[in-house]
């Protein structure tokens, strides 16, 4: 067969199964190669080659597809664009992982995370902290406790102190539920009167205006409603703000709670965060003379009892003061004896923490300092 095309592309067969198979090596999908003139006149097939002027040629037989030029240039232009597409792809998905791990793992997002962490939990403790707080209230759990922990000690007085504490409470607390209805009943009649008594007292006024002519009836009228509308608007306004206040008000305060009352996990507390002062409270205050290895008040806690709190923890002047009733048999002074180890268990230096002896051998009057609030001060000094 005679064929009139100046141009032939001739496709290999391993290299037309690399384009279908891979278009990433799009360079090598397709060979360009110069066409071969013949004459057919002098070619003739004798079954075992192509003999050409006497001489035979072996040759692959190639499958391909005749294309014009304007063909042949399509076609690579599109073999290349595929091949940049994917390579594009490709490039962009090795950035965004690249990427994502390096954020991932950097030091900041590592410390954003666990300040994020830290802040979330303490809120959730001050939640927990004010429902047990009320939920004390509601019940006497604070006396019902020192009442137990009395009995496991022994000590009748205290236990005497404490049920007469509670009895009196619970008194003092039906009395105001008793006088609850007497008291809602009085706000009830202010109301009512001052409701009525206000307009009385415009329409005095109101006419003795009119009497001496100082002013109009009409308009003391007018002056009174338009008061009572400027307050009706301030009070939306204020409402409002309120509306917008109250949840932000709200977490501040279950924040600071929190903070008073339980320290976050060590894997939330960073590098960062080597001034975090830790809370000093009941529960803290527990630990450390636990920590300080006293054989009866190991032996006390262990067994489930609480310590009694004469005064409970409460911030008192730049420290925070409590005074406890130490188990049978351990008496204040030898506390003060441990105050360093006192101090370490408190996390504060020793001239920050005063263990002193109450006014029993077995009360410990105790006083620990905000961290670092005595720097600089005289060490007698306990404000």
């Amino acid at each position: 067969m005679t064929t009139n095309h100046d141009n032939v592309h001739r496709l290999h067969a391993d290299l037309h199964d690399q384009v279908h198979d891979d278009v990433h090596e799009a360079d090598a999908a397709i060979v360009h190669e110069t066409a071969e003139r013949i004459d057919t006149s002098d070619v003739h097939d004798d079954g075992t080659g192509t003999v050409h002027d006497g001489e035979v040629i072996d040759a692959e037989v190639v499958e391909g597809e005749i294309l014009t030029e304007e063909e042949s240039a399509a076609l690579d232009e599109r073999l290349a664009n595929r091949g940049a597409l994917v390579r594009r792809a490709v490039s962009t998905g090795q950035v965004a992982k690249r990427v994502a791990v390096q954020v991932g793992t950097h030091d900041r997002t590592k410390q954003g995370s666990k300040a994020a962490a830290r802040y979330a939990y303490t809120v959730v403790k001050g939640g927990e902290s004010f429902a047990k707080r009320a939920w004390d209230a509601g019940t006497m759990g604070v006396y019902r406790r020192q009442i137990k922990a009395a009995e496991a000690a022994g000590d009748r007085e205290a236990l005497k102190e404490w049920t007469a504490a509670k009895e009196a409470a619970t008194e003092r607390r039906h009395r105001r539920l008793m006088d609850a209805p007497k008291l809602a009943w009085g706000v009830l009649k202010v109301a009512v009167g001052a409701t009525i008594a206000t307009p009385v007292i415009v329409f005095m006024i109101a006419v003795f205006a009119k009497l001496t002519g100082s002013g109009s009836f009409t308009g003391v009228w007018g002056g009174f409603f338009a008061l009572i509308g400027f307050m009706i608007a301030l009070g939306g306004v204020l409402w409002t703000l309120l509306t917008f206040a109250l949840p932000v008000l709200a977490v501040i305060a279950l924040f600071r709670e929190g903070k008073r009352a339980a320290e976050p996990p060590a894997w939330m507390v960073t590098t960062a965060d080597v001034e975090l002062d830790s809370a000093i409270d009941e529960s803290t205050i527990a630990q450390a003379l636990d920590s300080l290895r006293i054989a009866n008040i190991t032996r006390y806690l262990k067994q489930g009892y609480k310590l009694q709190f004469i005064t409970p923890a409460r911030q008192q002047g730049r420290g925070t003061h409590a005074v406890i009733r130490l188990p049978g048999g351990v008496p204040a002074e030898e506390i003060s004896k441990r105050r360093v180890a006192l101090a370490t268990s408190l996390h504060r230096a020793g001239s920050e923490v005063w263990p002193t002896t109450g006014d029993e051998a077995g009360i410990l009057d105790l006083w620990v300092a905000d961290k670092g609030a005595l720097a600089g001060a005289p060490a007698r000094i306990r404000c």
